[in-house]
């Protein structure tokens, strides 16, 4: 995503799984997520040795032996590779791969890369070193280079005998090995490589307990290759729960609150009080994996210091430093952007901390709130009420996850945590525990359907509580051929162009499919529409309602709107074909100096409104009281400006986003603090059926309202009469 400052980008902005790379073998160093990058990230690794506390693992290797070095990518980004071996302190000993000065990356042509038959040195010799893997992203610069991402292996080279060498996953190193060809002996039937470093969840039926299906998903060391997938009436790891809920459809969803996500996702869900849980019914049209997040609005960026013991290896952070900031840009026909899922603005250092400042680009003043940004609300991890530092900057970031799949009747759905842009990973990887109560999932036609049960409470640092209050939002699911990349990936011309991203792989979900909003799982938006009026309340919780929206049609071709909410920045109505931010009408307005300012806008792509050269927003007043905004405007059914506003009549997805500081004299303005809400269907207005023709009026002397309202009927009473 570019780096700039999104106005009405909630729909928009994830990236559910916009992950990298980590080395499979040698092993990675805990923990081994696969977003470590040179801009939010400390030299030389991302992740600090002995990061879980329980001791530094070091891959024992031979001395001038080869060794085919492997790794998981979910991102074929274009750029090359390279592969090192490192001093303990990080300074490099010896180059594996056969790059220099002009040929800075080995395999920029073939991107899709994931192994390498690396030569050892001959002679060299080590207790304690690094072999790191670094992956460049050619469509991406830092303001001092490269923009890379990194993987690093402890490892420790000498002239071992085979039978000095370790194994993975129990596997033990046979008396009689051969010195040339060693190889481990693995008594996990489910492992396999010449150390037992590759491991899978399942080889039969059997280790999915009988309850279900070992079926192979994953390719391309992306292990496990085969996983469980569950009959009805199991659910969970390996499919060892017995669940309650054994069929997908519901006959009438009457009693669940209801949100479409985009025009191929949309959930139903409610609170089950007598068992303190939330019951969602996912469906999408997708044959792929599907995943919902959650996390309270206003979470702060010390969520991020989780686990402790990773904490070091971020920029920012305990151990990282605020000093000699960097960011990324594209490196595409020109663009300035972050890497694709970047938070909007971001700034790290890249390799080497070189001291290096950049602003956000779109600005209207010199800071901005990141996205997801509010005051107040709870911080890091599930059970803490505070939290430090500015509010989170992505959408991934520190996310609570229900990620699921199917096969048929059969299907996988676990709980899962995202602590930034990596792969989620489930929740025992971060030594939480899985806290879903009852799943079950289908999928037919191309659709796939999960419904799941979760706890409202939270189980550890992985869980956030689920309270009556409007949350954070995010949904994603996996991309099927023709496949999604903001900008040409290393994908493209490239032999894999069509089975990459197979079915149900956790990978890379594509520019399109992913999104943000903002839901009250206790049903936090009210939507009533009749013929020629409506309204709209949303924020709600506790039976009352933060920000509403209220419009009447009239029979002189106008639609008035009384727009109203719990803040005193800029508030804006988006009008949308398609819920999303691009070639998206807006009516933007704020209170300034107690008098009301609103601006007829529109959203091009990715970037603040600019306002219309032709303005046909009418104002009537506004006000700013007890810290509430009101505005009460109107607009034409119909324009002048076929360029730059939607017709209103019709159907439409209607916005509500909430600033966002402005300017009252260049009108400029901020990204809006939290994500906007989406109507959870189309709004439509057909004029020609309404035949109200009195606007409201305030009483007593006639109001700017009621005046305005007059001069337009009276002069379409004179046209009509003209013709």
């Amino acid at each position: 995503m570019k780096a700039i400052n999104f106005i009405l980008l909630g729909l928009v902005a994830f990236t559910a799984v916009d992950a990298h790379i980590r080395l499979s073998y040698p092993k990675a160093r805990m923990y081994d997520l696969d977003f470590l990058d040179n801009v939010r990230t400390r030299s030389p690794c991302g992740m600090p040795e002995n990061a879980t506390g329980q001791g530094i693992y070091k891959t024992k290797l031979v001395t001038g032996s080869t060794i085919d070095v492997t790794w998981h990518m979910a991102f074929p980004h274009g750029g090359g590779f390279r592969i090192q071996i490192l001093f303990r302190n990080g300074t490099i000993a010896h180059e594996l791969t056969p790059t220099n000065s002009s040929i800075p990356w080995y395999s920029a042509n073939n991107n899709t890369v994931q192994n390498y038959m690396a030569m050892l040195p001959d002679n060299f010799m080590c207790d304690h070193c690094i072999l790191r893997l670094t992956r460049n992203a050619k469509e991406w610069v830092t303001t001092n280079g490269p923009y890379i991402f990194w993987s690093c292996a402890d490892v420790e080279i000498k002239g071992f005998n085979c039978n000095q060498l370790d194994c993975y996953n129990g596997g033990t190193m046979p008396s009689n090995c051969n010195n040339n060809t060693p190889s481990c002996t693995c008594s996990n039937a489910m492992a396999s490589g010449d150390r037992c470093q590759y491991m899978n969840e399942c080889e039969t039926n059997a280790d999915c307990n009988n309850k279900g299906q070992c079926l192979t998903i994953n390719q391309d060391f992306y292990y496990p290759l085969k996983q469980c997938y569950c009959s009805a009436g199991s659910y969970g790891y390996k499919c060892a729960k017995t669940s309650p809920l054994t069929t997908v459809t519901v006959s009438d969803v009457t009693s669940y609150s209801y949100t479409r996500l985009n025009a191929d996702s949309e959930i139903w869900y409610k609170i089950l009080s007598a068992s303190n849980e939330v019951e969602v019914i996912h469906k999408t049209k997708t044959k792929s994996w599907v995943g919902l997040g959650w996390r309270p609005q206003g979470l702060r960026s010390s969520c991020q210091f989780f686990p402790a013991g990773a904490a070091p290896g971020l920029l920012h952070g305990p151990g990282g430093s605020a000093e000699g900031e960097g960011s990324a840009e594209g490196n595409a026909e020109g663009s300035t952007a972050a890497p694709e899922g970047n938070a909007e603005g971001s700034t790290a250092a890249p390799e080497g901390n070189a001291e290096s400042t950049t602003k956000p680009e779109g600005n209207a003043e010199a800071t901005t709130k990141p996205e997801g940004n509010a005051e107040g609300g709870n911080s890091e991890g599930g059970n803490s009420e505070s939290g430090s530092g500015p509010a989170v900057g992505h959408a991934m970031d520190c996310m609570d996850m229900v990620i699921g799949s199917a096969r048929g009747n059969t299907f996988r759905l676990l709980d899962y945590y995202s602590r930034d842009r990596s792969t989620p990973r489930m929740d025992a990887f971060f030594g939480g525990m899985d806290s879903i109560t009852a799943a079950v999932g289908m999928e037919g036609n191309g659709t796939t359907t999960l419904r799941w049960r979760k706890k409202l409470t939270a189980d550890g640092q992985t869980d956030h509580a689920i309270p009556d209050a409007v949350m954070d939002v995010i949904y994603a699911y996996g991309q099927s051929t023709p496949y999604s990349h903001q900008f040409p990936s290393g994908l493209t011309n490239s032999h894999r162009m069509s089975d990459y991203y197979g079915d149900d792989e956790l990978k890379y979900h594509g520019f399109k499919n992913r999104g943000r909003q903002s839901v009250n799982f206790y049903g936090g938006s009210r939507l009533v529409t009749a013929q020629c009026s409506g309204s709209w309340g949303v924020g709600c919780a506790g039976g009352r309602c933060a920000n509403n929206l209220k419009w009447n049609v009239y029979n002189d071709g106008t639609v008035h709107f009384n727009m109203a909410a719990t803040t005193d920045k800029w508030i804006a109505l988006g009008i949308s074909d398609d819920t999303k931010m691009a070639d998206t009408d807006a009516i933007v307005g704020w209170i300034s100096s107690g008098r009301p300012v609103i601006k007829d806008r529109f959203i091009k792509s990715y970037a603040p409104p600019s306002v219309d050269a032709i303005g046909n927003v009418n104002t009537v007043n506004g006000s700013l009281a007890n810290g509430v905004t009101t505005l009460n405007f109107y607009r034409r059914i119909n324009t002048t400006d076929t360029q730059n506003d939607k017709t209103l009549h019709g159907c439409h997805y209607f916005i509500f986003a909430i600033g966002g500081n402005f300017n009252p004299t260049t009108y400029a303005m901020t990204k809006h603090a939290s994500t906007p809400f989406v109507t959870a269907r189309k709004v439509c207005i057909y004029g020609n059926q309404c035949l109200q023709a009195k606007p409201p009026s305030n009483g007593g002397a006639p109001s700017v309202f009621t005046m305005a309202h007059l001069l337009v009927t009276i002069c379409s009473v004179v046209v009509a009469k003209l013709f």
